[in-house]
């Protein structure tokens, strides 16, 4: 296979899957209401006779636009071949019409101007949706017109076997080259078989039933058992297809739930520290390119053994997903990062935040807790749970690394402990001016 043909191959593939994807991906049905149509779709595909009839709506309406999308997307990249096909025939048929020209350049005429309805429609493209209209009626008037050759035609004649035989050709592309749905199929061959048979009386012409059972009738058959294998082949691979994305679009949504389960702590809801440590990473390389210094809070209930001792496990995890929550409020910007670090730890990142702002983030964070007035009996430092925080700023460089300002955060906080808790306190590694502070509440 050539790079062309590949290319056309992957075009026509994604054109159909693009129309699948229309609502296998956009969640346009409900889980259960996609669930209920998988369910069908694989009954179908297991049952020997499972792809006769229509889909359930709205797989139906959805089956119908694929193929109307795919009809036009191979006919407008084919039709040039069509169009010298059917050129070269006239051609054929004007050399051979001998004595014949009276009815087989007229023939020429009607077939050249039915066989260009459907590339203008196609062309046009308001009305390109019309393109089964375009080929049923151009099917029909190339039928119409072989049908009354083939009667004017004599006996003796070698273009009226060709014409006849040319009933069964058109016939059969109805079904199949034009792809028309078989039932529309039916009536567009049906009208030219009962057309030719009131124009044929209506000049006077005697139109002979058995010429016009075997030719037509037989042709109508063998069409539609042709169509109908076509469109039960169509519809096993539209199937697939839609399952397949259903399949794909599952997968997509597990992997992301187990991404955001592997990010978040499933208490709180915060990022976990695993995401602490890619974001923490991530700023610091960026803070490294751009000279700027990274801001990292570290903070720690008070007490916090003695409130899980005193209340119970379950108060604890209460107690964590409320300040859990009062700290996630906090977070204002997007370029702020809140996460759990561990046990009745967490940890904070503020981007691009001076001194002065970030006292004022701590002071936020300190009263978000108090507000929330979870008593706390065993508390050293007041009669509900409060937080402590240890603040560090560092300006990376190649000598430095995160670990360092964790560090500094660490001892900072430890610090804070030791003054009482319920404070804030800048890591000694700071600037003089921002070695100690105490919220303004306390």
């Amino acid at each position: 296979m050539t790079l062309h043909q590949r290319e056309k191959q992957e075009k026509n593939t994604d054109s159909r899957g693009n129309a699948v994807a229309n609502v296998a991906s956009s969640g346009a049905m409900e889980k259960t209401t996609r669930d209920h149509f998988n369910g069908i779709l694989h009954q179908r595909l297991n049952e020997p006779r499972g792809m006769h009839g229509n889909f359930p709506e709205p797989l139906e309406t959805l089956y119908r636009r694929s193929h109307l999308e795919i009809t036009q997307h191979l006919q407008s990249t084919f039709w040039p071949w069509v169009v010298v096909s059917v050129g070269l025939f006239c051609v054929l048929g004007a050399l051979m019409a001998q004595n014949q020209q009276a009815i087989i350049y007229p023939l020429n005429i009607v077939i050249c101007l039915a066989v260009l309805t459907p590339v203008a429609v196609l062309k046009i493209k308001p009305f390109a949706r019309f393109i089964y209209y375009a080929n049923g009626l151009a099917a029909t008037t190339t039928l119409l017109a072989f049908q009354i050759a083939s009667v004017l035609l004599p006996d003796s004649a070698r273009q009226k076997s060709v014409s006849e035989y040319a009933i069964i050709f058109i016939t059969i592309a109805a079904f199949t080259i034009a792809r028309l749905p078989p039932r529309h199929a039916i009536i567009w061959v049906s009208i030219s078989l009962a057309g030719s048979r009131l124009i044929a009386w209506g000049i006077g012409l005697d139109l002979e039933l058995d010429r016009l059972l075997y030719f037509g009738g037989g042709s109508l058959i063998f069409g539609y058992l042709l169509g109908f294998i076509q469109d039960s082949r169509e519809r096993t691979v539209f199937t697939q297809q839609y399952l397949l994305k259903e399949e794909k679009r599952q997968l997509t949504q597990l992997s992301s739930d187990l991404e955001q389960l592997s990010r978040s702590d499933q208490l709180t809801g915060l990022p976990n520290r695993r995401y602490f440590d890619e974001m923490l990473e991530m700023q610091w390389q960026k803070a490294l390119r751009e000279g700027e210094e990274v801001n990292l809070m570290f903070m720690d209930i008070d007490d916090f053994k003695a409130f899980n001792d005193h209340y119970g496990h379950q108060a604890g995890d209460d107690c964590l997903l409320k300040v859990a929550q009062a700290l996630g409020g906090q977070v204002l910007r997007s370029s702020d990062f809140v996460a759990r670090y561990g046990g009745e730890e967490f940890v904070a990142l503020f981007h691009r935040t001076d001194q002065a702002g970030l006292e004022k983030i701590a002071q936020r964070l300190i009263l978000s807790v108090d507000e929330l007035k979870i008593p706390h009996a065993k508390s050293r430092c007041n009669g509900f749970v409060t937080l402590s925080i240890g603040i560090s700023r560092l300006q990376p460089s190649h000598d430095s690394c995160p670990e360092i300002l964790i560090k500094q955060a660490d001892e900072a906080l430890y610090q804070a402990k030791e003054q009482g808790r319920h404070r804030y306190l800048f890591s000694p590694a700071c600037s003089r001016e921002e070695t100690t502070a105490v919220p303004q509440n306390t």
